[in-house]
């Protein structure tokens, strides 16, 4: 935990504006982004961890506390389709961190080299946009559809 908890020491000042999802207006979604790895620790069993973070500022209380905040990652050498996180791809496991105003993402891994082709996407989702029913928030497919989100 303290090496996870050193990792928040930096920011993603390259954060680029989310684009609005006109067919939902209170829906909120990134484009396609690429990792900038701001941190590598090595821990004692030869584990290394990678961190970045991606300033989002439309995470606010509400939103944490009542809203639905989804992040999928793509690509790495065996280049899988849009996943959930957090995920296993390649060798690695890749965890986000939903925090007021921040999304940490954290690659965990043997040490093997990291992917270049990794990228992330963000979609919030407020109370009242939820789907009615049941709804699996996982299907990056089916998310988009509903919420008429180009893939």
């Amino acid at each position: 935990m303290f090496c996870i908890a050193m990792l928040g020491c930096t920011k993603d000042v390259t954060s680029q504006p989310p684009v609005i999802n006109q067919g939902d207006s209170n829906v909120t979604f990134s484009s396609w982004f690429s990792p900038a790895w701001q941190y590598e620790v090595t821990t004692s069993n030869g584990w290394q961890l990678n961190a970045f973070d991606r300033t989002v500022p439309e995470i606010n209380a509400d939103l944490l506390k009542y809203g639905k905040i989804l992040v999928f990652g793509k690509g790495g050498y065996e280049m899988r389709p849009p996943t959930a996180l957090p995920a296993n791809f390649d060798n690695a496991k890749i965890n986000v961190d939903v925090m007021m105003g921040d999304l940490k993402f954290v690659l965990i891994n043997s040490g093997e080299p990291i992917s270049p082709s990794f990228q992330f996407r963000y979609i919030l989702i407020p109370v009242d946009q939820f789907f009615p029913g049941g709804f699996d928030y996982d299907n990056y497919s089916a998310v988009c559809q509903y919420y008429h989100i180009f893939e």
